[in-house]
């Protein structure tokens, strides 16, 4: 029987094989990319890739669920913010300034070329499915809490709004990936203006919704900062 190997080296060589599997995604493509691309990389054998993964499908799937973790993660810190206009700009700067531009732009270029691969593959479209949900579900639910204590206007619908925001997401992916010489602080400043001129209400208005409803104060506010994230898609 062979030696049982550390679990820390073990998740390490997971991680290996997902990163050089996401660069090959990003360079080449789902479809192109083969196992022994991604062995290559690492500078193993393909066997060592089976060890840990059936194949290029369950690699996607390692690498999706590491994404969405991150995204739970991030919830659950936005979680803490003491008013749904914190929770929601600290949403928008956590996927703008996740990280530097050229990071950004690589993963822009493993998630569109996906795009095309989840029209073709149900088991590719239920990814990105996933991630739609978690994201819609809890920026929706912001987006309510600023409506009842008077923050957001009331004539908005939540789950309209909270597609608005991911639509800006998808927007700026398309162009980090597209567009040479992209200008995405610039992008991320217009962005905000936007917003604070469209949904926020006036300060006037906001104290009048406080003084409605005292309560105004989101549970378990903190302020914590941000974590590090990966350059994966997330």
């Amino acid at each position: 029987m062979p030696p049982k190997l550390p679990e820390e080296y073990s998740d390490f060589r997971k991680d290996q094989i997902l990163n050089a599997a996401w660069d090959c995604f990003v360079e080449k493509g789902y479809s192109e990319t083969t196992m022994r691309e991604i062995s290559k990389r690492i500078n193993s054998s393909t066997g060592v890739i089976y060890n840990y993964f059936k194949g290029k499908d369950e690699i996607l799937d390692a690498i999706q669920e590491s994404s969405l973790e991150q995204y739970r993660q991030t919830f659950d810190r936005i979680d803490k913010k003491s008013t749904a206009r914190e929770a929601i700009m600290e949403f928008l700067n956590s996927r703008l300034e996740c990280c530097p531009v050229d990071v950004m732009k690589k993963s822009a270029r493993g998630i569109i070329g996906l795009w095309s691969e989840a029209m073709k593959r149900q088991n590719i479209r239920n990814l990105f499915c996933s991630h739609h949900v978690l994201m819609r579900e809890n920026l929706s639910r912001f987006i309510r809490e600023g409506i009842e204590k008077g923050e957001i206007q009331s004539d908005l619908d939540p789950e309209a709004v909270a597609g608005f925001f991911i639509a800006i997401l998808s927007g700026l992916e398309v162009q980090l990936a597209l567009i040479d010489g992209f200008d995405a602080d610039l992008y991320l400043e217009n962005i905000k203006k936007i917003i604070s001129g469209n949904l926020w209400l006036s300060n006037n208005a906001q104290e009048g919704g406080k003084n409605a409803n005292p309560d105004s104060k989101r549970p378990g506010a903190s302020h914590n900062p941000p974590d590090n994230r990966k350059d994966r898609p997330g």
